[in-house]
């Protein structure tokens, strides 16, 4: 087999002369799915710069070398990885020897199996979403969490069926975690009336009410704003109900969370605040911006508990996930809960990234990543056997790939049904009869 049939990319001989090229640049990121032509990597030789391209379909496996590294040619530095290669060959696969290590003593291995498997859904289901839109078909783009999964997946674990979860405005592995339909989100990410809110909510406005997941929203920090509400109101009905709101590091430094956490602090609300910190707000890195030790001691003047914790361990998100459930289910008031992530893609689908280096990222993947410390955890502990892990992501593929052929085929919504369920008859009735007669 040929090294560019197993999809390895090597360093081309340009010219005769030619014995070296200096790598200058990583196009694409380990764990990226890629497709055979786009360009992968950047090398300069004394005669031209050029790009090296995937060879075939996949997802791109760990570099091999970093920026500025002369390279000779004919050396293999990076391979496009399908179904079926070794585990290993990718910074994210499960049985890294690179990732740290995390504590699963107390917890149920078979539990933590399922844990794993959710974890790698919400994976590939937001790895696609990239170039989805750079193709269209998501048409307002995405925001992406890959990378943040342990903080959804331990965070939403820890509550019951009708307990309440609002995010912000990258809210997917919340909304999956949460229990909803793979089908029904990618529809809705397409616009497509089988989409959960008919295609009128698209990739931040995504809502399911029936499981408790009061959507997201593209107002830095509002997510907290809405379950303090729905805090409120189970508080003031009695029934019993716990409401989660999720906020990054930008919405930290706004007015709004402060506010809610504030009035949930001195009415004793059943509410946790669970603080994302991926370290970036768009492009700006919290700590240019952020005065204090840290966003959970800001908290802490509230008078409530507040916790830093590392949000690339799931079984350390979900203990202390677990306490501050329970206190709030107990009459106890909120918990603020800061976790320490880290996003893979950039802010929004299609952005160019100035602002961190592709060694930063590559650090994250290879010895933070949530899904490889937690595979590597249950391979120690024999739960995860050769090939299971392969399998668990392949699986996850291919629901995610159904997930796309339902919402191709699935139709678009008429024009005469935009205003349905935007305004309240009988306004509704007159808004609408004049939106079809305009």
């Amino acid at each position: 087999m040929s090294r560019e049939s197993d999809g390895t990319v090597i360093v081309p001989a340009v010219g005769v002369a030619m014995t070296e090229a200096r790598l200058t640049a990583w196009l694409r990121q380990p764990g990226d799915v890629v497709r055979a032509g786009d360009p992968v990597a950047e090398i300069e030789t004394d005669k031209a710069t050029m790009e090296l391209e995937a060879p075939r379909d996949g997802r791109l496996g760990r570099h091999r070398f970093a920026v500025d590294d002369i390279i000779p040619i004919g050396e293999p530095i990076v391979r496009v990885l399908v179904d079926g290669d070794a585990i290993g060959d990718t910074a994210d696969d499960g049985a890294d020897s690179a990732a740290e290590a995390i504590d699963i003593a107390g917890f149920d291995l078979a539990e933590l199996l399922e844990w794993l498997e959710q974890m790698v859904l919400i994976r590939e289901f937001e790895d696609v979403l990239e170039p989805l839109a750079r193709e269209g078909r998501i048409p307002w783009g995405a925001h992406s969490a890959v990378g943040q999964e342990a903080v959804a997946v331990g965070v939403t674990l820890a509550l019951a069926g009708d307990d309440v979860v609002a995010s912000g405005h990258r809210p997917h592995h919340h909304a999956l975690a949460k229990g909803m339909d793979p089908d029904v989100l990618m529809a809705e990410l397409f616009g497509r009336t089988t989409g959960v809110a008919a295609g009128r909510g698209g990739t931040m406005h995504a809502a399911d009410f029936e499981r408790g997941y009061f959507g997201g929203n593209g107002i830095v920090g509002s997510g907290l704003g809405i379950a303090m509400g729905a805090a409120l109101a189970a508080h003031l009905r009695g029934s019993g109900e716990i409401a989660v709101g999720f906020v990054g590091d930008g919405g930290a430094n706004t007015g709004r969370v402060w506010e809610c956490l504030n009035l949930a602090a001195a009415w004793r609300l059943p509410l946790v605040a669970v603080c994302e910190n991926n370290l970036y707000a768009v492009g700006t890195h919290f700590r240019s911006v952020f005065a204090g030790e840290s966003i959970a001691v800001r908290a802490e003047g509230f008078g409530l508990p507040a916790v830093q914790v590392d949000g690339q361990d799931v079984c350390a998100v979900h203990r202390v996930a677990r306490e501050a459930v329970e206190r709030a289910r107990c009459g106890e008031g909120p918990s603020f809960v800061e976790a320490l992530t880290y996003r893979y893609w950039g802010h929004m689908s299609g952005e160019v990234i100035d602002y961190r280096s592709a060694e930063e990222v590559d650090d994250w993947r290879a010895r933070r990543d949530p899904i490889a410390r937690l595979a590597a955890a249950l391979a120690r502990a024999g739960s995860l056997g050769d090939g299971q892990f392969d399998a668990l992501r392949r699986a996850a593929a291919i629901r995610v790939e159904s997930a796309i052929e339902f919402a191709e085929r699935s139709p678009w919504p008429k024009r005469g049904e935009a205003l349905r369920g935007v305004l309240s008859e009988p306004l509704g009735r007159r808004a609408e009869a004049t939106w079809r007669t305009s």
